[in-house]
């Protein structure tokens, strides 16, 4: 129903890197031949730009995908958190404690567990606290900080970030939601897409009027319904790959909502949906915090 998957038989390796792909090796026109169909015409000469890295994706059984993907991430961690306010007071809300952790350590985990090199961190409220707590290093990866000095909103910190991005996807999270997903999966599906972004979507029951819901066919993103709808849904879980041409795109300079001025926009330029049965949580209000602290105290990456 959504965006492809491995079929019946089919190993998701075959689906990431085929086979029509004689090389696997660094040369001069990138890191592998321009038949690979992870080309798809972005990739550019490694010479001409800083190299982002080795993304290790895993998937759910334990098996590595060590491909050099032309991949980093981005946390938006820039929020106020006035509603989570009552429950955490002196702190901005991604390092709310989740069992001795700050949250967005676990974030920072599954994405050195999938192998991530470098993560730019998009700060905005108390954000020197978020900078001081991680500095430049998380293990294996580089952390960069893009500062925002008034509210620019989710897209519009994305955009901000622009210039300290290298690579031509983004793997794009937000700092107050968790979601259990086979990264590798969901990256098979957006390249095989073709689309400018993907949204990671997960079916949601309880509170789904806090949400909004995403309309779906196929792999397609129909339309978007705002909140305060009843009933099941599927919803946004937080979590999206965008190229890098496609940030271009987004309003720069002042406040913008990926979610409520961005991705509406792209609904008619084919914008994807992949489809998740992991286990989502945010930490946006006192309650759904105290679930995620229950729920997330067992995770370590």
């Amino acid at each position: 129903m959504f965006a492809s998957q491995a079929a019946p038989g089919q190993r998701l390796m075959d689906v990431v890197a085929s086979p029509s792909c004689p090389c696997d090796k660094e040369n001069e026109s990138g890191p592998f031949c321009r038949r690979c169909p992870f080309s798809d015409g972005i990739w550019e000469p490694l010479r001409a730009r800083p190299q982002v890295g080795r993304a290790r994706l895993t998937n759910r059984d334990g098996s590595e995908l060590a491909l050099k993907l032309d991949l980093e991430a981005v946390l938006l961690v820039g929020g106020r958190g006035t509603r989570l306010r009552s429950a955490v007071p002196d702190r901005p809300k991604p390092l709310a404690d989740i069992d001795g952790r700050p949250f967005v350590q676990l974030l920072l985990d599954r994405l050195a567990a999938a192998g991530i090199r470098r993560v730019v961190l998009c700060t905005g409220h108390l954000g020197e606290m978020i900078s001081s707590a991680f500095g430049e290093r998380f293990g294996a990866m580089d952390l960069v900080y893009s500062r925002e000095s008034t509210p620019l909103g989710t897209g519009g910190a994305l955009r901000s970030a622009l210039p300290l991005l290298r690579a031509a996807t983004v793997l794009v999270m937000n700092g107050d939601s968790y979601c259990d997903v086979d990264l590798a999966a969901f990256l098979a599906a957006h390249r095989s897409s073709g689309a400018g972004a993907t949204l990671l979507v997960v079916e949601h029951q309880p509170e789904a009027e806090r949400y909004g819901s995403v309309e779906v066919e196929g792999s397609r993103v129909r339309a978007f319904t705002e909140k305060g709808r009843s009933g099941k849904g599927l919803i946004s879980a937080g979590m999206y790959l965008i190229e890098r041409s496609s940030i271009l795109d987004i309003p720069s300079g002042g406040p913008v909502s990926i979610e409520r001025d961005v991705f509406p926009r792209w609904v008619d330029k084919g914008l994807c949906a992949f489809l998740t049965t992991g286990t989502f949580i945010d930490i946006g209000t006192p309650r759904s915090y105290t679930a995620a602290r229950s729920l997330l105290a067992h995770v370590r990456s």
